[in-house]
């Protein structure tokens, strides 16, 4: 009788607690599934960054052309004004 016990006692331990290869089979196959999952989701995003990316750095450069312009129109509006006032003191 305590022999039906404890073999009815390990069976339910190997059966509950320990992993059989069909266990680790299917953990394999969801393992790979996932890691696949995983690359295709990180590429559209790093594709994503990469396109946010290029859309702000041209965002960028045309501030920056703009800026430029009107900061090389300035000095050269003050270059005119002080040649036109030595023309006049001269």
């Amino acid at each position: 009788e305590q022999a039906e016990v404890l073999a009815e006692s390990y069976a339910t331990l190997v059966d509950e607690k320990l992993a059989t290869k069909r266990d680790l089979m299917e953990l394999a196959l969801t393992t790979k599934r996932d890691l696949k999952e995983l690359a295709l989701t990180t590429k559209r995003d790093l594709e994503e960054l990469a396109l946010a990316t290029k859309r702000d750095l041209a965002e960028l450069e045309l501030r920056l052309r703009h800026d430029l312009t009107l900061r090389l129109g300035s000095m050269m509006v003050a270059a005119v004004g002080v040649v036109a006032v030595l023309t006049r003191v001269l």
